[in-house]
């Protein structure tokens, strides 16, 4: 402000100045912006000049700064997600004081992609357990290659069946019977499971009768389809379960006497009862 009003004085008395001597023709072309230009032009030309060369300077100045922010960016980098996450989730564990190995466990678990889906345990058709062969009463008929008959009493193959220890089935040819067979088939040709069958052998209805009669030692059995299985037999003193190799189906079983021994008295051959064993 101080000077813009040192010039206007100046130029004022520069103007009267002038004025006073344009009478003598010193002055012909007077004007007071060509004394202004004169005086003061110079001045403000190199006020411009080093106003722009001191904006260029800034500029240059701000320009290195700018390319020296750039360099240390590039030297220090931009943490990328992974940095950002291992410096965020140090501070986490500092400050809930997390063990070491839980704060690993966490990390993989955060580093993991968000359209991860998490494997589920795949539970298939969950089948249902085995069942366990039951003793089964199929609606069977008996029949039998031959039947004692004593005193009007016979001895026939439907005792086998009738789970009574004072009826037996016994054979009625000479001998112990070796040959002799008894047939169990379903009435109405439908087939039934069977695991196993359980012999009680010889005749049990009195200590006497079971010393007296024989009984079988080995047997054919045999079912539908062909399948066939030998059983053996060792003492009458116990009930003896016979479980086949494999479950079977069928509508009948055929139980041949292949060897037996003869009883105390009698060389026939007794068979009390005979049951089932499969799955329903």
């Amino acid at each position: 402000m101080k000077n813009k009003v040192k010039k206007i004085i100046a130029v004022f008395l520069v103007s009267v100045m002038a004025f006073s001597l344009s009478g003598c023709g010193l002055f012909e072309n007077f004007s007071l912006g060509n004394i202004y230009n004169s005086i003061f032009g110079g001045k403000e030309a190199e006020d411009e000049n080093a106003q722009a060369a001191s904006s260029d300077t800034e500029g240059k100045i701000t320009e290195i700064l700018e390319e020296e922010e750039a360099d240390d960016s590039a030297l220090i980098g931009t943490p990328d997600k992974a940095d950002e996450f291992e410096i965020s989730f140090e501070v986490e564990v500092e400050a809930e004081g997390e063990t070491e190995v839980e704060a690993e466990v966490e990390a993989e678990t955060e580093n993991e992609p968000e359209n991860v889906i998490e494997a589920e345990t795949e539970i298939g058709e969950i089948s249902e357990p085995e069942k366990e062969a039951v003793k089964i009463t199929p609606d069977l008929k008996a029949t039998a290659s031959s039947i004692y008959i004593e005193k009007g009493e016979d001895y026939d193959p439907k005792a086998l069946l009738d789970g009574d220890i004072n009826t037996a089935w016994i054979e009625g040819v000479d001998g112990t019977g070796a040959g002799e067979w008894v047939k169990f088939e379903t009435k109405d040709g439908s087939q039934f499971n069977l695991t196993a069958l359980e012999f009680n052998l010889g005749f049990q209805r009195t200590e006497r009768l079971l010393k007296n009669n024989g009984w079988p030692t080995r047997v054919l059995l045999e079912f539908e389809g062909g399948y066939t299985e030998i059983a053996e037999f060792d003492s009458v003193d116990a009930p003896a379960i016979i479980t086949l190799r494999e479950p079977v189906n069928t509508s009948f079983i055929k139980i041949t006497i292949l060897e037996a021994v003869k009883g105390a008295k009698y060389a026939d051959t007794a068979i009390t009862d005979i049951s089932f064993f499969g799955v329903e």
